[in-house]
């Protein structure tokens, strides 16, 4: 019994940690830009940390987990962690709403300019009236057989992390059928794209004039002002004294 009370005040506190998180990004989304903690981060490592609960919190619900991702994924400046954090989101909800033995699967690759994540269910599937409006803060599609909904933020907060990263949330869904939410990040974040654009946009110090002999040129020094008219009055006046007679 004590261990099933630990297990459950344990899932309730991590329950109400999300929704503190889920509450502060609301925050920060009305008081202005969200800022990103960019830093190289590998895809597949990063892939394989976030991915990891969320594989053991499917096989709890006695779910079929599958994973089909190419090996060779980038490198890109981002946020791992608010990276994770929308795709947690995703893969939340693929779990809450796909019943037992039934099945949730993350695939990914790249195309010529973007990198992509999709998670994949064979859930209860999204109305296409109600598509639309997923991504709307504190919007909930109407399950009459689910009385414990969450807040409705989930969706939301996770396009909002991608579009931080100029990227894009894309959903394919229909009742009955399961759903697909995909995940688009522009390789312009490679990390040598990266490098490549703070290089150029660091201004490069102005190079030293040299003349034709490649040396650098000297400014001339300056002269000091020499008064002829008060030195010729005194030696005049040397002279004449010099020769004033006896």
């Amino acid at each position: 019994l004590r261990e099933e009370l630990l297990a459950g005040m344990a899932a309730e506190v991590g329950r109400l940690q999300r929704l503190l998180e889920d509450m502060a990004h609301l925050h920060q989304r009305v008081v202005g830009k969200l800022d990103l903690d960019r830093q190289p981060t590998l895809l597949n490592e990063w892939l394989s940390q976030v991915l990891s609960p969320w594989r053991e919190a499917a096989k709890a619900k006695r779910l079929q987990w599958e994973v089909a991702v190419p090996a060779d994924l980038p490198t890109l400046e981002v946020d791992p962690d608010r990276l994770g954090q929308a795709l947690g989101n995703l893969l939340s909800n693929a779990i809450k709403y796909t019943p037992a033995g039934g099945t949730v699967s993350v695939s990914g690759g790249t195309t010529e300019d973007m990198v992509w994540v999709r998670v994949s269910d064979t859930g209860q599937g999204i109305p296409l009236e109600d598509q639309e409006r997923i991504f709307t803060p504190f919007y909930r599609v109407h399950r009459p057989d689910d009385p414990n909904q969450g807040t409705g933020l989930g969706l939301s907060i996770a396009r909002d992390l991608v579009v931080a990263h100029d990227g894009r949330l894309e959903v394919e869904s229909a009742p009955g059928q399961g759903s697909h939410f995909t995940l688009w990040i522009p390789l312009a974040h490679t990390l040598a794209n990266y490098r490549d654009k703070q290089q150029r946009s660091t201004p490069s110090p102005a190079p030293a004039e040299v003349n034709l002999r490649g040396r650098r040129k000297r400014r001339p020094r300056a002269v000091p002002e020499v008064n002829s008219t008060s030195e010729s009055s005194s030696s005049s006046a040397a002279c004449s004294s010099t020769l004033a007679p006896l």
